[in-house]
């Protein structure tokens, strides 16, 4: 992933500072998408006891996105109804075009010049033997897509480039690097242990004179 390109995950809990006060302004709480175009709407902030200050901000009024803060132009005159911001993807069922479920959603990344979605990060259900692990779809092999639910061509899943690893095959990575090791380490003692013999043995072979004659 590029320096341009934003990891919504990586983002929620961001600190978010006011560009005109540099004030906080609170942590970034949530993204909220156009669906239909595959782009950010705006962000929402969460601040105070439980986080329930909470306040809207639309993708043009975003000054810029850092990797400590998230700047923004923040107008209290102009205060966005949250009650409208609903949509934001994560956890809708990911099914195929052929009526099968074949995971959900679990995140997206989005590029940080233009608030558009590049991939939407999916995590398998192990529908036709895909691995369990998280897999990236692209935007345009989508077909229709909803708050709850993700409609995808059959191909682009089953063909789904993956994007990490699932914790049983990480286990399982683990398990063979011990083993390797175990292995490795059971071979260089019995090495060791065969040296230590020869040099015990030519150090306890007797010694012979030859007896000297007149």
């Amino acid at each position: 992933m590029s320096k341009l390109e934003l990891k919504r995950s990586e983002l929620i809990d961001r600190l978010i500072i006011n560009y005109s006060t540099t004030e906080n302004v609170g942590k970034l709480d949530n993204i909220v998408l156009e669906l239909e175009s595959h782009q950010v709407k705006g962000i929402i902030s969460k601040a105070g006891l439980l986080g329930r200050d909470k306040h809207g901000f639309s993708w043009q009024q975003i000054e810029s996105i850092g990797k400590d803060s998230i700047i923004v132009h923040y107008d209290q005159e102009i205060e966005i109804q949250l009650d409208e911001w609903d949509t934001f993807l994560i956890g809708a069922q990911l099914w195929s075009n052929s009526g099968d479920k074949a995971g959900k959603i679990v995140d997206y990344i989005i590029s940080q010049e233009t608030g558009k979605v590049i991939n939407y990060l999916f995590s398998s259900s192990g529908w036709k033997g895909i691995k369990e692990g998280i897999y990236s779809l692209a935007p345009e092999d989508i077909l229709t897509i909803t708050d709850k639910r993700v409609i995808a061509d059959n191909q682009a899943i089953e063909n789904a480039p993956q994007y990490s690893r699932g914790l049983g095959q990480s286990i399982g990575i683990v398990k063979d690097f011990i083993k390797d090791d175990y292995e490795q380490t059971l071979e260089d003692l019995k090495l060791k242990g065969k040296e230590d013999n020869t040099d015990t043995t030519e150090e306890s072979a007797p010694i012979t004179m030859e007896k000297e004659t007149d």
